[in-house]
């Protein structure tokens, strides 16, 4: 009774056979590796948008203080990373005011002034997300507008925004 070990070429055949596996097994990991790396980018992304909203809140408790309720509507599609800093260390990858969302940054945060958002480009280069400072408020006597006398429940968030 032959076995397969004793054919012809019995040796090719293993060897290429554990080849294509490890060729297998490296391309499985290489896209778990890219799924993980993008989830924990988005973790990050979070975490720095709820920063945000804590150096908010507090930024609305400071103005309440000081009786100055009035200008926090004027805090409204500011760069939130003043408030930030003020309170805590900015990130890392920050990269500050910029013209236009066109530009070179990878895999990092940046105020563009004219639109009045935050945007999170993606290391991929890929994917962007923005966010912009939202002044909220329940309009008691339905004007439209803040009224600091009547209104109530001011508060400043952060807002995910469609572009």
């Amino acid at each position: 009774m032959k076995h397969i070990s004793s054919q012809p070429d019995a040796a090719k055949f293993r060897s290429i056979v554990v080849v294509i596996l490890v060729l297998i097994c490296i391309s499985l990991f290489l896209v778990y590796t890219n799924r993980w790396e993008r989830a924990l980018e988005d973790v990050s992304v979070e975490r720095v948008i709820n920063n945000l909203n804590s150096a908010l809140s507090v930024t609305t408790y400071q103005y309440i203080i000081k009786n100055k309720q009035q200008s926090l509507v004027g805090l409204d599609g500011e760069n939130p990373f003043v408030y930030l800093a003020i309170h805590s260390n900015l990130p890392v990858n920050y990269y500050g005011t910029r013209d236009s969302k066109d530009n070179d940054v990878n895999g990092g945060w940046f105020f563009v002034k004219k639109d009045g958002l935050l945007y999170y480009r993606y290391k991929d280069k890929k994917r962007i997300r923005a966010y912009r400072v939202k002044f909220y408020y329940q309009d008691v006597n339905e004007t439209g507008k803040f009224e600091m006398a009547t209104d109530r429940n001011y508060y400043l968030k952060m807002e995910e925004s469609t572009q």
